[in-house]
């Protein structure tokens, strides 16, 4: 299972976070403010993939459970 810790989001974001500097240097505010802008969109899209996989697991894993204890009922 997907564990979405403080670290687990720390760790993304600062792998997100580390062609900013380069890209500020070399280049035009413009294209920073773009790459910037599409770095976030990435880090959102991650962190919702990484919600919704949990919260898939979640719901899965309580089936699971509600069949099985079905079963040991009958």
């Amino acid at each position: 299972m997907i564990s979405l810790t403080s670290s687990t989001v720390s760790k993304i974001l600062l792998l997100l976070l580390a062609a900013w500097p380069q890209a500020a240097h070399k280049t035009s505010i413009k294209a920073t403010t773009y790459l910037i802008s599409a770095q976030l969109f990435l880090f959102t899209r991650i962190l919702k993939l990484l919600f919704s996989k949990q919260l898939f697991l979640r719901k899965k894993n309580i089936a699971e459970k509600t069949k099985s204890s079905r079963q040991a009922r009958h």
